[in-house]
């Protein structure tokens, strides 16, 4: 499966806010490019990770173990961008971790 942090950004915020709308005006995507992330993850773990109920979100019990692992694998992420900030070697170029504020 293709792991994109996106994906788990999108799930971790839908758990938290409870809507597509509201938490893709937290990540500053659009409704629909989150709820795309949502279903491309659900694709990759062949499950469904959530329940859409009109305007509300609720996960299943396969979301409800998926978002501490999405939660770790973002805290993850955001050590691997730090290890550079406290790195002497500097010299291999740019980052390439996207890590939001939004993450946790």
């Amino acid at each position: 499966m293709h792991l994109d942090l996106r994906m788990l950004r999108a799930l971790v915020a839908v758990d938290q806010i409870g809507s597509f709308t509201d938490a893709a005006r937290v990540l500053r995507f659009s409704t629909p490019a989150v709820s795309a992330q949502v279903q491309a993850l659900e694709k990759g773990c062949g499950t469904r990770l959530v329940h859409r109920r009109g305007s509300r979100v609720v996960l299943t019990e396969a979301g409800r173990r998926a978002v501490p692992l999405a939660r770790l694998m973002l805290a993850a992420a955001r050590e691997l961008e730090h290890i550079g900030d406290a790195s002497s070697d500097r010299g291999l170029g740019t980052r390439t971790f996207q890590v939001g504020p939004e993450d946790a």
